[in-house]
């Protein structure tokens, strides 16, 4: 089995901590301590994966 499975359909969340925005790319099965989330962080510009357990979905929009 893969330790990481990439998401077909990647988007776009919030760190549950700061509220700063990322992209959740996929999910890591190789920590012992449960499935983790691979996020890609952009700040300074500058890209970098993390692993994290959840994110915060931002709220939806109402569109007119």
């Amino acid at each position: 089995m893969n330790e990481v499975i990439p998401l077909q359909t990647q988007f776009t969340a919030n760190d549950p901590d700061s509220g700063k925005p990322l992209v959740v790319v996929g999910v890591d099965f190789s920590s012992a301590f449960g499935p983790k989330l691979v996020v890609l962080r952009t700040e300074d510009g500058y890209t970098w994966p993390d692993l994290i357990e959840q994110v915060k979905r931002p709220a939806p929009t109402s569109r007119a």
